[in-house]
């Protein structure tokens, strides 16, 4: 585990599991189901990144997108890489439904409700356990 690599912005936020390209974290905002793959390797963008790392994090955004497809079963999944607040090379996977805080528009910059205990923890816990029994070799943390 190289979270000692992770910029630290990212660090408060609630790890679900690492995948071999970096750590999924959950946002804590109730309004959408809301995760962030942080990349393991501390780098600005994609373009620092080797075609094959860069084929391996499009690998892990699939399994992201059909976890939450499976779990959630979304209108759409945005797929967003900004950077322009943290730069460390993330990746925000979102769940969008048409009735949901902000649809069509962008969920960014809007106000947030945070998750109760409860409700995050069994959300944390739903997509662990998905991952485990879809890609059984992840080293899940936890």
């Amino acid at each position: 585990m190289l979270l000692q690599n992770i910029h630290k912005d990212f660090l408060s936020k609630d790890l679900i599991c690492e995948l071999k390209t970096g750590f999924l974290f959950l946002e804590d905002n109730s309004y959408f189901l809301w995760l962030i793959l942080v990349h393991k390797k501390s780098v600005k963008n994609m373009l620092e990144l080797t075609t094959q790392e860069r084929l391996d994090l499009m690998i892990d955004i699939e399994k992201c997108e059909k976890v939450i497809d499976e779990l959630y079963s979304p209108f759409q999944t945005n797929i967003a890489m900004l950077g322009n607040q943290i730069p460390h090379l993330h990746v925000h996977i979102i769940a969008r439904q048409k009735d949901d805080a902000c649809f069509p528009k962008p969920v960014f910059g809007l106000n947030s409700k945070l998750y109760e205990v409860e409700e995050k923890q069994a959300i944390i816990k739903n997509i662990k356990n998905l991952f485990l029994t879809k890609f059984v070799s992840l080293p899940l943390l936890g």
